[in-house]
């Protein structure tokens, strides 16, 4: 199973599996701002703010690095707003 994002339109791809959206929300909680947001609503709809924050800060786990520009891609393919999910 895993977690896929969406935006205005419907899908736009996959955002990790379960560990790993778990362990890069936890590292997104930390960092505050609209990731935060991400992390505990699960979505975001400043996508400008989302995007400065990702590309400014600096993961120190190998898989936050990945996800990170994971969702730098995803974010900017967003309209409207970015949603995680696990489809249920």
């Amino acid at each position: 199973m895993s977690y896929s994002a969406y935006d205005a339109n419907g899908y736009i791809g996959e955002a990790a599996n379960i560990s790993g959206w778990y362990r890069f929300a936890e590292w997104l909680r930390s960092q505050g701002g609209e990731m935060e947001v991400l992390a505990e609503k699960g979505f975001s709809e400043n996508l400008p703010k989302l995007i400065e924050e990702l590309k400014a800060a600096k993961p120190k786990t190998k898989l936050d690095k990945l996800l990170r520009l994971n969702f730098i891609e995803l974010a900017s393919k967003a309209d409207l707003l970015l949603i995680v999910s696990d489809g249920t």
